[in-house]
């Protein structure tokens, strides 16, 4: 019976999907495997995994900031449009003008709203998320960018439109989330 379970979650299981076994082994789907995992501490046999630690961080100008919560870093450099060449998936490019520094680094707030570059109109970031598959668990240790109280971007993801590039354009900034490795 367990087999079985685990082959119909390797074959129609969604990408993120978990399947909590005995002794508190946990199969979890990822779209190229599946991995059998024992991740509560000893005793817990049950339940989901430890939440990912809130992301608070003030970035105060153009520059590399460590994010110890999601081991990654944040890179934010200045640049001409003309100059400008893509070097990453995960790399924004937003108007320097329509932002003040400092910035705010910070987990995503239920409920929380932003405008995707190129979209009709605002969403809500949990339903973006749905939209690109992002597993719930990663959700609370993705951060998103704010010039004051406004959402600028989620992070590695997607900029919010009324950031964005335009013809009137003259200062850039280029922001790459990456590993810290």
């Amino acid at each position: 019976e367990k087999i079985c379970t685990l082959i119909e979650l390797i074959e129609s299981g969604r990408k993120g999907s978990e399947l909590h076994l005995e002794d508190g082994v946990r199969a979890e789907r990822f779209p190229d495997n599946l991995l059998l995992s024992r991740p509560l501490p000893k005793g817990q046999l049950r339940g989901s995994k430890q939440p990912a630690p809130a992301i608070s961080q003030t970035i105060p100008g153009p520059g590399t900031y460590p994010v110890v919560e999601a081991n990654m870093e944040i890179v934010l450099e200045e640049t001409s449009t003309a100059a400008y060449h893509k070097t990453d998936d995960r790399e924004l490019l937003l108007d320097l003008a329509k932002i003040s520094f400092p910035l705010l680094l910070r987990s995503v707030l239920p409920g929380e709203k932003f405008h995707p570059f190129g979209g009709p109109g605002r969403k809500k970031i949990s339903r973006y998320f749905n939209e690109r598959q992002i597993p719930s668990k990663d959700r609370q240790a993705w951060p998103v960018l704010l010039s004051g109280d406004r959402v600028i971007a989620v992070v590695g993801l997607q900029l919010d439109h009324n950031f964005r590039i335009t013809t009137d354009t003259r200062k850039a900034l280029s922001i790459r989330w990456r590993d810290c490795n």
